[in-house]
């Protein structure tokens, strides 16, 4: 028995496969991952077009030079973490810049869950020109938030894919492009589809803001930037009806929407 035991071990041993050989220099790419808690880390991977992971990866966190842990993942090859400082770190920006960054994904944040509220205020003046229902007004509310709900069931994914920037440049503009059907909407059909639309694309930043707000600051900075990002979407809907009563108090329901063309023209 102890023989045929010492038998196992040793063709077992004869089977382990031989370790991987490193990849040359001029056969890789440098690709930039943002980990949880660690920041970003840059990782060399073959040129080709096959993903391929590590095996046992370093993960190190590039801004203070510190190795901090090994992950396990099926690989054919190595994994090299350089030891610089890349300049696409946005940890590595100044103060100033990553609080401009945050208040801008936070103001658009705002702005798109005051564009659900703010609706609620033009009810008597759509169902007095569109000779309506105010359950048929209704609908333009609950339809925008289905397009905020059913939004980052797309976009997140894609942002994961293609980066966050194209979501935040395609998703506003579409934002900003779907309400021009709701000021200049002559029947409640147009004011209905463009409120969905709009709803949709407005989520890009509520998906993915937060994700932007964590690479830029270390985990020790977090707190007070994240508490103004998560605090932006709920100052919207308080804003909505006090804004959008005054509006419609003084003038045309459709002011309500110039009014947000304005303001999301300006950024």
């Amino acid at each position: 028995m102890l023989e045929n035991n010492g038998t196992n071990i040793a063709d077992a041993a004869a089977e382990k496969p031989a370790p991987p050989e490193p990849i040359p220099q001029d056969q890789v790419k440098v690709r930039l991952f943002s980990v949880c808690d660690i920041g970003v880390v840059k990782i060399h991977i073959p040129a080709g077009p096959r993903n391929i992971d590590a095996d046992v990866a370093l993960i190190e966190d590039v801004a203070q030079h510190n190795a901090l842990s090994r992950t396990s993942k099926r690989s054919d090859h190595d994994i090299e973490w350089p030891d610089e400082i890349h300049v696409d770190d946005p940890r590595s920006w100044p103060t100033w810049r990553k609080w401009m960054v945050t208040l801008i994904v936070s103001s658009i944040s705002l702005c798109s869950t005051y564009t659900s509220s703010v609706y609620t205020t033009t009810y008597d003046q759509l169902i007095h020109e569109f000779s309506t229902s105010k359950e048929v007004a209704t609908l333009g509310l609950s339809l925008y938030v289905l397009g905020l709900g059913l939004g980052p069931m797309l976009l997140a994914p894609l942002s994961e894919f293609f980066g966050r920037r194209p979501i935040y440049l395609t998703s506003w503009a579409g934002f900003v492009i779907w309400l021009i059907p709701c000021a200049v909407a002559r029947n409640i059909q147009t004011m209905l589809v463009a409120r969905f639309f709009s709803g949709m694309c407005g989520s890009g930043f509520m998906s993915v803001a937060g994700g932007t707000v964590g690479d830029l600051f270390n985990v020790h900075e977090l707190a007070l930037p994240m508490m103004v990002y998560t605090a932006s979407p709920f100052l919207g809907p308080e804003l909505g009806p006090i804004i959008g009563g005054f509006i419609c108090q003084n003038t045309d329901w459709r002011w309500v929407f110039y009014v947000l063309l304005i303001f999301d023209l300006q950024k």
